[in-house]
């Protein structure tokens, strides 16, 4: 098992990654914590788009804060 631990609730985040990329990943009991269980035999190729889906939503996310930061 492997959790990333995020500064704010990743509900959004999770649901996202399940709908727009259909990634599948854990609750933990810390609402800022995104929970994995991959399996034994996960390619290469599979982790990689995890990893892209992953890097994708959080530079939208990021992009979204700094456009509300700017309006401020």
């Amino acid at each position: 098992m492997i959790g990333i631990k995020y500064d704010f609730p990743i509900k959004e985040l999770r649901d996202k990654l399940l709908q727009e990329h259909h990634i599948f990943v854990g609750n933990a009991s810390d609402p800022t914590v995104l929970r994995l269980l991959p399996p034994l035999n996960i390619t290469k190729a599979e982790v990689n788009r995890f990893l892209q889906s992953l890097y994708e939503l959080t530079e939208k996310s990021a992009a979204v804060i700094q456009q509300a930061s700017a309006l401020d």
